[in-house]
């Protein structure tokens, strides 16, 4: 049963980092919380931050980056934050490397010295706040390279957003190539999606190889899939008459 009180603002302090994080309701009704982000150290920090079991900004990043309304982008620097006001504010997005090597992608945060910034979250509800689960911590962040990177994400990250906030917005590529800065941690975390990426090179070494056995084997499904690990998914029709071509070849 739930019983009515006072909001509890929720903060956790990194002593290393000195970025504090806090949260407390917007609206409620609406399942909206305002985050708030201070630098207290005398330097400037970045940081993931940990909330509800996985690091936000990974369930549905292909959605935000392909459309504009969400103003956030893939980010190539480790620059302070711009505050354009609480309800506008939007975090980058960067690929996030754990100690174990594994790539996944997050919403970066980077504070100067003595900044204070926020943004608004939705999604939660009386039942599930920013608490579940463990109460929300920043991990420090330190940017280590830029890339270009092939990323295979789960149709679930751009479908279970037009789903669940009942939208139709457009999804991007699959898979999409991105330059971005890469950011390393300390703590081996899971991410919630752990999409497959993969450096352009690494990429394009994979790719080629699915072509190149699909045409020595005569088998165009492994053709197909190498043309769509390179450049995206074909569509439907082109894949239809490959299909078609190859089972008329096999019927000869």
């Amino acid at each position: 049963m739930a019983i009515g009180g006072l909001i509890n603002q929720t903060v956790k302090k990194d002593i290393s980092l000195n970025l504090n994080i806090s949260w407390e309701w917007e609206n409620q009704d609406k399942g909206t919380v305002k985050w708030t982000f201070s630098n207290t150290g005398n330097s400037i920090g970045s940081g993931i931050l940990f909330r509800a079991t996985y690091p936000f900004g990974n369930a549905f990043w292909p959605i935000y980056e392909e459309n504009p309304a969400f103003d956030t982008k893939f980010t190539t620097m480790a620059i302070p934050l711009v505050d354009q006001g609480t309800e506008n504010n939007s975090p980058p997005l960067a690929v996030i490397k754990t100690p174990s090597g594994l790539l996944f992608v997050a919403f970066v945060f980077t504070l100067d010295a003595g900044q204070t910034w926020s943004m608004i979250e939705g999604g939660f509800s009386s039942e599930l706040t920013p608490d579940y689960n463990g109460k929300p911590f920043v991990i420090p962040a330190t940017r280590v390279d830029v890339n270009t990177f092939l990323i295979h994400w789960n149709e679930e990250q751009c479908a279970g957003y037009n789903q669940q906030a009942r939208t139709n917005l457009p999804c991007p590529a699959n898979p999409l190539n991105i330059t971005t800065a890469v950011f390393s941690i300390n703590e081996n975390i899971i991410p919630l999606f752990n999409d497959t990426i993969m450096t352009s090179q690494e990429a394009n070494s994979s790719c080629v190889q699915l072509i190149l056995d699909g045409l020595e084997y005569d088998n165009v499904s492994e053709v197909i899939a190498g043309v769509e690990c390179a450049f995206g998914e074909l569509s439907k029709a082109i894949k239809d008459k490959l299909l078609v071509n190859e089972e008329k070849r096999g019927n000869q």
